[in-house]
C-alpha cells in the first residue's frame, strides 16, 4: 500500500490544484469527478431554454458516480455531462432499430432519474436546474438537427457519426447563460462542491475501516479506471474478479482489502494527473509508462523521454565538448533542483503497464530521498558519458559533444538492428532493459554486464550500420564500458579506468584497439576525396576481436601497398614521412607488448579495446573530423 499512501499524500499536498484548468495540462480531478473528452457544447438559458450548440472537442472535468467512472457495458449514467444516447430524450425516435431504440430509452430514463434526484436535493445548483428543465422537454436531437449539426435521412439518423464519432457516443457538455455571465459547468467550483456533498450523503451506509488511512470511512466498492490514456479500461485495484482473487482465503472481498472512497478517489486522481502531465511512455505501443514526482509538487528532473536530463538537446552555443564542462553543466542543472528539495522531500519513480485490457500493474516502484535521487543521477551522468559525433541538421558536417546516452539509446544500441536510417528494437526488449537501467541508476549500480557485452558485440561490426549510426553506437559502447569499470580499483588501490590513455598503458585490449585505429587510418588516408569504402580494418574487426594476434598479421600484410602510397612528409617542418610516422606509432605500441605473456596475446579482447580504438582514432583525426564526415556521407 506504500504507493497508494504516497499518491494520497500527493493529492492532499496539491489539493489546491483540484478542479483548476491549466492551459496545456490535464487538471487534477476533485473527488467524485473525472476528466473526459467531450465533443459537443450545448448552451442553455438559466430557465432551461436551448440557445446554441457548437461542435468542439475539449477535455473537461465532469461529475461521476463510483459506478459510472468505471463503466464498461450496461446502463450506468454519469450525473450531468454524458453521451447523447443518455441525455437526449428524443434519441430513440431517430433510430431505425426497435431494439436500439428501447435501449436508448432505458439509458435516458436512468440518466433523468439520477439527475432528478440531484436537482430535487438540498445540494442542487442553478446549472443542474437549467439542464434538468431543458432535457425534460426531450428536444435535444431536434434542436441539433435544426442547427445542422445532426443530419437525417427519411426521418432517421443518416451516417450516425459526428466528426467520426458515433452519435450515441458523442459526449456533451453544458454552459448556462445567467444574468451576470456564462457559466461553464466544467469550470464552476461551486457546482463541483455541490455534487461532492450530494454524492457523499448517498453513500453513508457503507462504512468500514480504511486500510490506507486507518480511519472509519465510506468504503469504495469500485475503483477508478482511465489512469493511463493508452490503456483506458485498465484498473490498478479490483475488488472482485469473479471471486478468484480471494477464494479459499476470505469469505468476502472486504476481508482482503478495504480502501475508503475518498482515499481511493484521491490516490487514483493524483496518479492520473501525474501520468497525463509528466508520464513517459516507452516503446511505440505505449504499454509501459513511467512517472517521476515529488509528493509535495516540487519539480524533479526527468530521467526518461525526450525531455530527459540526459537527452543532449543543448543549444549550439551551450554544448559541452569537454568532460569537465559536461560535469559542470550537469551539476549546475541538478543544483537548481536541489535548491528546492529539502531533506524531508522524497522522489518517487513508478512504472505502469497493462497486462490485459482490464488490469494495470505496477512493474517498478522506488522511493528515495530527493538528495539521494539527485546524487544517483549525478553519479550516473559522470560515470556514463562519452564524446559523441553529431550531425548538424541539413548539413554533412558534424560537431562533437560530451553526452550521457539515454536509456533508450543504450538499449537500441545493444539489442537493435538498423532499419532504414534508424536503429530500432522490439518494444518488449526496450521495456524490460530500460527498467533494468533505471534500477541500476537509482541504486547506484552499473550498467548490467550483458548489456555492455551486447553493445560491444555490435560495435565490432561497423559494416552493419551507416556512418552516423555507427558513430552513435561506438560512442554509446564506450560510455557504458567506461561506466562499467568506473571506480574499479587495481592492486595499488588506484582508479584503473578513466578517459586518459595513460591509465591503459599496460592493458592488452586497449593497446590492440589503438593498433586497429592506426591500421584503419593508414588505409583510409590513401583514399581519394569523397571515397568512403570500408577499410580492411573495418571488414576484419569482428575477427580481430576474437583472434587479435592472428588477425593483426593479416592486416599488416594488407597494409604494405598502402604504406608505399604514404610518401609525403608528415608536415612541412618534418623530415619524417607519413609512413615512417605510422610505423613509429606501431613500434611504440609493440614495445608495450614485450613484457606481456605470449600465450595471452591471441586471446579474445575485452570490451576495453573499443576505448583504445576510439581514443586513438580521435587523436589521429584531430582537426580533420569534418573532412571525414564529408567522405563518409558521400558513400551513404
Amino acid at each position: 500500500m506504500a504507493w497508494m499512501s504516497v499518491l494520497y499524500r500527493t493529492y492532499e499536498n496539491n489539493s489546491h490544484m483540484a478542479g483548476k484548468t491549466v492551459a496545456g495540462a490535464k487538471p487534477l480531478s476533485p473527488v467524485s469527478h473525472s476528466v473526459e473528452k467531450t465533443h459537443l457544447l450545448v448552451q442553455l438559458s438559466s430557465e432551461g431554454e436551448f440557445v446554441d450548440a457548437i461542435v468542439d472537442d475539449l477535455k473537461i472535468i465532469i461529475p461521476v458516480t463510483e459506478s459510472s467512472a468505471s463503466r464498461t457495458s450496461g446502463i450506468v449514467p454519469h450525473c450531468l455531462c454524458d453521451n447523447l444516447a443518455y441525455i437526449a430524450g428524443d434519441f430513440a425516435v431517430y433510430l431505425a432499430s426497435p431494439k436500439e431504440a428501447s435501449k436508448a430509452q432505458k439509458k435516458f430514463e436512468a440518466y433523468m432519474e439520477q439527475l432528478a434526484a440531484w436537482a430535487h436535493s438540498p445540494y442542487s445548483y442553478p446549472v443542474v436546474d437549467a439542464v434538468f428543465a431543458y432535457l425534460s422537454k426531450k428536444e435535444l436531437i431536434a434542436d441539433l438537427v435544426g442547427k445542422g449539426i445532426i443530419t437525417l435521412q427519411n426521418g432517421r439518423f443518416d451516417s450516425g457519426k459526428l466528426n467520426k464519432i458515433d452519435y450515441d457516443k458523442v459526449m456533451v457538455r453544458f454552459c448556462v447563460n445567467t444574468a451576470e455571465r456564462i457559466v461553464n459547468s466544467w469550470e464552476d467550483v461551486g457546482l463541483m462542491d455541490a455534487f461532492i456533498q450530494y454524492y457523499a450523503q448517498t453513500q453513508e451506509n457503507r462504512w468500514n475501516t480504511c486500510f490506507l488511512t486507518g480511519q472509519p470511512a465510506v468504503i469504495s466498492e469500485n475503483h477508478p479506471k482511465n489512469i493511463v490514456a493508452a490503456t483506458y479500461g485498465a484498473k490498478l485495484v479490483c475488488v472482485n474478479d469473479s471471486n478468484y482473487v480471494y477464494r479459499g482465503r476470505f469469505v468476502a472481498p472486504q476481508e482482503a482489502l478495504t480502501v475508503s472512497y475518498d482515499a481511493s478517489q484521491k490516490a487514483h486522481a493524483a496518479l492520473t494527473w501525474l501520468v497525463s502531465n509528466q508520464g513517459v511512455t516507452i516503446g511505440t505501443k505505449d504499454t509501459r509508462t513511467y512517472v517521476c514526482w515529488n509528493p509535495n509538487g516540487k519539480p524533479v528532473p526527468f530521467v526518461l523521454g525526450s525531455d530527459s536530463i540526459f537527452s543532449g538537446k543543448e543549444e549550439e552555443n551551450d554544448r559541452p565538448n569537454t568532460v569537465p564542462a559536461f560535469q559542470d553543466k550537469l551539476r549546475k542543472t541538478l543544483r537548481g533542483y536541489a535548491n528546492r528539495l529539502t531533506e524531508a522531500d522524497d522522489v518517487v519513480l513508478m512504472s505502469l503497464e497493462a497486462a490485459t485490457t482490464g488490469r494495470l500493474s505496477i512493474t517498478y516502484y522506488n522511493s528515495l530521498p530527493g538528495s539521494d535521487f539527485l546524487a544517483r543521477i549525478d553519479r550516473w551522468g559522470n560515470s556514463c558519458n562519452w564524446r559523441y559525433r553529431r550531425k548538424k541538421k541539413d548539413e554533412d558536417r558534424g560537431y562533437d559533444q560530451i553526452e550521457t546516452p539515454t536509456f533508450e539509446q543504450i538499449v537500441k544500441c545493444a539489442f537493435g538492428t538498423q532499419q532504414g536510417n534508424f536503429v530500432d528494437v522490439d518494444d518488449r526488449v526496450l521495456r524490460e532493459h530500460t527498467q533494468r537501467l533505471v534500477h541500476a541508476m537509482l541504486t547506484g549500480g552499473k550498467v548490467p554486464s550483458d548489456i555492455v557485452r551486447a553493445v560491444a558485440a555490435r560495435a565490432a561490426n561497423p559494416l552493419a550500420y551507416s556512418y552516423w549510426n555507427y558513430q552513435n553506437l561506438l560512442s554509446t559502447a564506450c560510455a557504458v564500458i567506461s561506466q562499467r569499470y568506473y571506480n574499479e580499483k587495481d592492486e595499488k588501490n588506484e582508479v584503473k579506468f578513466d578517459m586518459s590513455q595513460e591509465q591503459y598503458a599496460n592493458d592488452r585490449s586497449f593497446l590492440y584497439g589503438c593498433l586497429l585505429a592506426i591500421f584503419d587510418k593508414i588505409e583510409r588516408q590513401t583514399y581519394g576525396n569523397g571515397e568512403g569504402r570500408e577499410t580492411n580494418a573495418q571488414r576484419l574487426q569482428a575477427m580481430f576481436v576474437n583472434y587479435p594476434l592472428r588477425t593483426r598479421g593479416i592486416l599488416e600484410q594488407k597494409l604494405e601497398p598502402y604504406f608505399k602510397k604514404l610518401s609525403n612528409p608528415y608536415n612541412e617542418n618534418s623530415r619524417m614521412s607519413e609512413a615512417e610516422r605510422y610505423r613509429k606509432m606501431i613500434g611504440e605500441i609493440n614495445a608495450k607488448f614485450v613484457d606481456m605473456d605470449k600465450d595471452d596475446m591471441n586471446k579474445r579482447l575485452s570490451d576495453t579495446y573499443l576505448l583504445g580504438y576510439y581514443l586513438q582514432r580521435q587523436e589521429l583525426y584531430k582537426g580533420k573530423e569534418e573532412e571525414e564526415d564529408a567522405a563518409q556521407n558521400s558513400d551513404q
